[in-house]
């Protein structure tokens, strides 16, 4: 009798898809695709479950699902295409192409690259990016709005991902090619690479034909996402560089097949080894433990998480939409890719990934399923204890009845949010539609949860004037983050 072990050597691919099966029922994602290149090939494509789970229509190759960030390498594509045609360089001022581009630290505007944004070095915190959730805003309004960030750490001292820092890469795209991002990507990478399925984020994108409806896990039930009522879906447009592709795992390899390549495909060369090479490379170390232990890199590149496993390189960038989740990795050495694409928002596709790699390796093999899982887990804590509302402090009761705190407060970055009494309580409105009812805690402090999966819990704190007028509110979004300080512009009725 031949071991599974032994059948693996010859077959890495022997009884995948019922691994892939059984890891897809212990996460309770109702749909995953999974496609494996290798020397050059698609050497597997296989569709599970369903994409639609009311209608019980499955899971196929084209079908197509939002990859989220995994957006981010398209943009740094789009930007070496452009160094590759001299309208751009890696490490020169942004500046001094865009004279319009600012930063909060003047030192940071003067020596901003391209290359900082891409590497998530600029010193704009990772908690702005609720910033185009709240307030969206057409893509050159979110770019001036970048000087009114106050960096949290020292310029190019630390990494802190930042998803308006790739929003403001896809503008310079747009300043420096003449055309939209959108129109850039279709013509020069999608086009010339066959993926014709690939497309953005819009109701066209994802309705209608083979498109995969998204769902979430509620305890012990997988519920439906609805994408109309979903502040993320309805914003996700404005600051499309960083994660707005819907795709198929169909197209995804040959994106795969086009990295592991040298920047060529099938004759068709995008991209020169050389700006390839840079994009590929560590750029900065990822400090934070928990970060590292999630994304399985300990260095970023331009776009790509660097990392390395059994002794290998291993460059990966996964993504996260409500509902949605993708995994794109590959290790160069081997030839070798896995793009994953499920829909729920899960770590379903680092477990499928990993699991690549180790029957592609050899050697000990973990149990990332379970690795993963306590990942997940902490995960979903976290947002629990996020969500929980305190028992209100009855020694402490607001200095001010609730009237006085309604009004509009506002910050030049964030915009505007609106405060109002209902039903003898406060609520907060942001611009974006998205809303929700305030908890007094005690004296000026009041809490407040949402659905959305980026802001569990809203912490608002309102500052008095010295002759007792409400002056601001502070709002905390993001828990263990600063809070951002709006000012009272108008008084509420």
């Amino acid at each position: 009798m031949v071991s599974d072990v032994s059948a693996q050597a010859d077959d890495p691919l022997r009884h995948f898809g019922d691994f892939v099966e059984s890891v897809r029922a212990h996460w309770r994602t109702p749909g995953v695709a999974v496609a494996v290149v290798k020397d050059g090939s698609v050497i597997y494509a296989q569709g599970f479950g369903l994409r639609d789970v009311e209608r019980r229509l499955p899971v196929t190759t084209r079908t197509r699902f939002p990859i989220g960030s995994a957006t981010k390498p398209f943009t740094a594509m789009a930007v070496g295409m452009l160094v590759d045609d001299g309208k751009l360089d890696l490490d020169e001022p942004l500046v001094d192409r865009i004279p319009g581009f600012r930063l909060h630290d003047d030192y940071a505007t003067m020596h901003a690259s391209i290359r900082d944004l891409l590497s998530h070095r600029t010193g704009i915190p990772s908690h702005f990016d609720i910033m185009w959730l709240l307030s969206p805003t057409e893509r050159n309004g979110l770019f001036q709005r970048l000087r009114y960030l106050e960096a949290s750490s020292g310029f190019r001292d630390q990494f802190q991902y930042s998803s308006l820092a790739y929003a403001a890469a896809g503008t310079a795209v747009e300043r420096l090619s003449g055309m939209s991002w959108e129109a850039f990507l279709e013509q020069l990478v999608f086009y010339p690479l066959g993926m014709r399925s690939t497309a953005f984020v819009d109701p066209d994108s994802l309705s209608g034909g083979d498109v995969a409806l998204p769902y979430e896990v509620v305890g012990d039930n997988v519920v439906p996402v609805s994408i109309s009522d979903d502040a993320a879906f309805q914003s996700i447009g404005e600051i499309g560089s960083s994660g707005s592709i819907v795709s198929n795992i169909e197209d995804m390899a040959r994106w795969v097949l086009l990295n592991l390549g040298g920047g060529s495909v099938g004759g068709t060369r995008l991209i020169s080894e050389r700006v390839l090479r840079e994009l590929h490379s560590p750029q900065m170390a990822i400090r934070g433990g928990d970060c590292r232990a999630l994304v399985q890199a300990d260095t970023y590149g331009l776009g790509w998480y660097v990392g390395s496993y059994k002794n290998r390189r291993v460059i990966s960038h996964g993504g996260n939409v409500p509902g949605f989740s993708s995994m794109v990795s590959f290790i160069p050495e081997l030839d070798l890719g896995v793009v994953v694409l499920s829909n729920t928002l899960d770590l379903l596709g680092f477990v499928i990934a990993q699991e690549i790699y180790d029957r592609f390796l050899g050697g000990e093999r973990r149990d990332w399923n379970a690795h993963f899982g306590e990942l997940f887990s902490q995960i979903v804590q976290a947002q629990a204890q996020a969500r929980h509302i305190p028992e209100r402090d009855q020694s402490a009761p607001p200095p001010v009845p609730f009237s006085s705190y309604a009004g509009e407060y506002r910050h030049p970055a964030f915009g505007s949010v609106t405060v109002s009494v209902s039903d003898s309580e406060l609520m907060v409105a942001f611009q974006s539609g998205l809303r929700s009812r305030l908890h007094h805690i005690r004296f000026n402090l009041f809490k407040g949860t949402t659905a959305e999966y980026y802001l569990p819990a809203i912490y608002a704190e309102f500052g008095l004037a010295s002759d007792g007028a409400v002056a601001g509110i502070e709002l905390g979004l993001i828990p263990g983050t600063t809070d951002i300080v709006f000012e009272r512009v108008a008084a509420g009725r």
